[in-house]
């Protein structure tokens, strides 16, 4: 029987099953300052419009210059963490986007500028898988779940203080060194990673960390064989309908408050901040919560989730006040949080680790489709009835109930499965 006091090391010697607070730290900034760069380009699209005279085409092309190679990137980023090892891969990656972003504040045009954020989108892609890689493998299943929502916690701060941090730095010095200092940083964040990230992650874990079996362990786990696992697929729809929701509120519930409730710029800012604080608190406490609930316990609080966005999209489909409308979306985004929190902590605890990152990668595709096509799909709704945005929150109602049927199909007997192949 295993000890829950103790886990084994790559090397086979036991250690302290006590928390690791130094690479969750580690992982913490980098994802920290991910999210920055990600953000304050939304903010600076409008002085670089400006300066660049650019056409509302070309804005939007340049946003999803990024988003477009973010989801390329997803599966290999998975494949090049499980042949690589996650160390290898994020202090790759750190360097990458480090490198585009601070090129993004030298920039000379519009097809530089384009060229420069598909690149930053290469560095960024992988990063969510090679982390769940090294979560897996450096951490108990027992605190899986709480590493990962401590590393997420900065996604939460990231949504609170991004705007506000943005829109202050440009206003005072431009958008131009917003995006040096945020490079510098990230330089900054690969020498604390060298230092700090375990060197002996390799792609073997062992004890505790990997649900397989000796079986599982001595034969070498394919791709194919884990796209033959039903979990995978299931954990794929649903992460789908997550990200759709995710880019779904953030994306169009500012232009909603602004055009519907008539709240002006600033005002919206601030009222989607709440929201964005209910995100934080799911994503601080999400994790603890799955990591002591048994796995029926914590499937029926995610069907739940789903079901309950689902009804209050329906709510806001039939017209709500704007005040109604900000509760409701607070509540959808804390309950955004648990499933961001959920899907890869099922992953780990049920995945083996040999296939961690490709597993991430697979079903980070499928959210990050959502994340890509929902936005998309909400402005042609709503310009296909005037303005009108009740059909774009029967979208997301429609979403949610496609995401609540597959955590309701989920099957978490994938070490049965890979053992039979």
């Amino acid at each position: 029987m295993l000890d829950n006091n103790v886990s084994t090391t790559p090397d086979g010697s036991k250690v302290n099953g006590k928390f690791n607070y130094t690479i969750v730290s580690m992982l913490f900034l980098g994802w920290l300052i991910g999210g920055f760069d990600r953000m304050v380009m939304n903010f600076s699209a409008v002085p670089i419009t400006k300066e660049f005279g650019l056409t509302a085409t070309q804005t939007g092309m340049l946003i999803s210059s990024f988003l477009l190679s973010f989801l390329i990137m997803q599966i290999p980023g998975g494949w090049f963490a499980d042949k690589f090892g996650p160390r290898k891969v994020l202090l790759s990656l750190v360097f990458v986007w480090s490198i585009f972003t601070i090129f993004t504040g030298i920039a000379w045009g519009f097809v530089a500028l384009l060229v420069i954020r598909f690149g930053f989108g290469i560095g960024e892609g992988p990063f969510s898988s090679a982390c769940i890689k090294m979560i897996n493998m450096e951490y108990p299943r027992k605190f899986q779940g709480k590493a990962l929502s401590l590393v997420l916690v900065s996604s939460g701060i990231v949504s609170v203080t991004a705007p506000l941090f943005a829109a202050k730095v440009i206003a005072a010095v431009g958008w131009r060194p917003l995006f040096l200092g945020l490079g510098v940083f990230g330089a900054v964040i690969a020498y604390l990673w060298f230092k700090f990230l375990p060197k002996s992650t390799t792609d073997k874990a062992g004890g505790e960390n990997a649900p397989t079996t000796n079986a599982i362990a001595k034969e070498k786990i394919t791709y194919g064989q884990m796209l033959k696992v039903p979990m995978v697929w299931s954990l794929l729809i649903a992460n789908l309908g997550t990200y759709s929701l995710m880019w779904g509120i953030n994306g169009w519930m500012p232009s909603y408050l602004v055009k519907v409730g008539g709240l002006n710029l600033v005002s919206a800012g601030w009222a989607m901040s709440i929201p964005g604080i209910a995100s934080l608190l799911a994503f601080l406490f999400a994790g603890t919560i799955v990591d002591h609930l048994k796995p029926q316990q914590s499937k029926l609080a995610a069907i739940c989730a789903a079901l309950i966005s689902a009804a209050l999209f329906y709510l806001m489909y039939t017209g709500l006040t704007v005040y109604q409308s900000i509760a409701c979306i607070t509540v959808i985004n804390f309950f955004f949080g648990f499933l961001a929190i959920y899907i890869p902590v099922v992953m780990m605890k049920n995945l083996p680790t040999e296939i961690m990152g490709s597993a991430n990668g697979f079903v980070m595709f499928g959210g990050q489709i959502g994340s890509f096509v929902t936005p998309i799909i909400m402005g042609m709704l709503v310009d296909a009835f005037k303005g009108n945005f009740s059909m774009a929150f029967w979208y997301l109602m429609a979403v949610s109930i496609v995401m609540m049927v597959a955590l309701v199909t989920l099957k978490s007997n994938t070490t049965e499965h890979f053992a039979a192949e």
